[in-house]
């Protein structure tokens, strides 16, 4: 099978927008792809059809969830046993997902979906902090812990999420933030679960 050049290019480049692949990796992807049976091909274009219909967003904790029957909230937010007091705020849903391995955290969580860029303009907005404080407000949040990736722009971002909490909240929340298990420059999603417990038992 031959991929004409602009096909190949723009599928190179529909891969390197994947967090974490260059373009070695990307030209790989491609050349695998452009080996696989029709039938292969067929099932992929299947899938992705069936992950873009149910696949949706919750406008609660804005995580994304797959649910076949298109429910309103995701597994989490709609557990009545999880603690709405305790609230901890990650970058993406690998995060939240690594953080539920561990089985440590009973309460809720609020996906950011990105960290603050170096000159945000906007930084409210972009982080979709209007939604967090509305989130709080109707949860009676007593409790949120800010687990974010231990490198410049997630302190950054910490930072600035913390000082907008104490501005909204003044002193109705305890804020607290991972303790420093994880190492400098470590992102959550890769941590172990048993680095992930001691940065819990040790969040202050």
């Amino acid at each position: 099978m031959i991929m004409a050049d602009d096909t190949f290019q723009k599928l190179t480049e529909v891969f390197r927008k994947f967090p974490g692949i260059g373009p070695r990796q990307a030209n790989r992807f491609v050349f695998f792809l452009a080996g696989l049976s029709k039938d292969n091909i067929d099932q992929l274009k299947n899938l992705l059809t069936d992950l873009t219909n149910t696949t949706f967003r919750c406008p609660d904790c804005r995580r994304l969830f797959s649910s076949q029957a298109g429910g309103h909230l995701c597994r989490l937010c709609a557990d009545p046993a999880r603690d709405q007091s305790h609230l901890i705020i990650v970058e993406k849903e690998s995060d939240l997902d690594n953080l539920e391995k561990t089985g440590i955290f009973k309460g809720r969580y609020f996906v950011l979906g990105k960290l603050l860029p170096l000159f945000a303009t906007q930084p409210e907005q972009e982080l979709s902090l209007e939604i967090l404080k509305k989130k709080i407000k109707k949860d009676k949040v007593k409790e949120i812990t800010i687990a974010l990736s231990a490198n410049l722009d997630g302190d950054s971002t910490a930072n600035f999420i913390k000082n907008y909490l104490i501005k909204h909240f003044t002193n109705q929340i305890k804020i607290n933030f991972l303790g420093r298990g994880l190492s400098s420059g470590t992102e959550l999603e890769y941590s172990d679960p048993e680095t992930l417990k001691n940065a819990w038992e040790n969040r202050k």
